[in-house]
């Protein structure tokens, strides 16, 4: 009992750390492919995937797909590297690029916002959460640029 409480507070501590290194190693890769993992249900298709410095999903209908999942892996020529903000919901469409007859639902997530919010669970372990003064107002300013980068992208 003592080692599965032991090894859970290890895993439930490191966990933050080791999404950050999972989602650089997608933002890295992501700079110059298209790579995810899609899956096709009786009625409606989901697909999570890395794309331009973005963590991206997008929910359609299926259309007469056979129901699995599936990989995806495309070149991309695209090279932002911050990534981008974007939501779309069918009900709520008026002018998207997306096609209307498939209700698409989009969420896209730019991999450097997640790294910044994930930071101060991913260090706090390592320093038992003491952060000194300092490091509060360049987390604030680190904020603070990122809402203004993407801020100015949204409208």
């Amino acid at each position: 009992m003592k080692f599965a409480r032991a090894s859970l507070s290890f895993a439930l501590r490191y966990s933050p750390l080791a999404i950050m290194v999972l989602l650089a190693v997608g933002w890295y890769f992501s700079l110059t492919a298209i790579y995810g993992w899609r899956y096709v249900g009786p009625e409606r298709s989901h697909s999570v995937f890395f794309r331009i410095g973005s963590l991206r999903y997008i929910g359609i209908d299926s259309l007469g797909e056979t129901p699995g999942f599936k990989t995806i892996a495309v070149n991309s020529r695209g090279w932002e590297q911050l990534g981008e903000f974007e939501f779309v919901a069918s009900a709520w469409m008026k002018e998207t690029i997306y096609d209307d007859s498939v209700h698409p639902n989009v969420v896209s997530i730019p991999i450097p916002w997640l790294l910044t919010l994930l930071l101060p669970l991913a260090v706090g372990p390592l320093v038992r959460y003491r952060f000194p003064l300092w490091s509060w107002f360049v987390m604030v300013a680190i904020v603070g640029a990122e809402t203004a980068f993407y801020g100015r992208t949204i409208g």
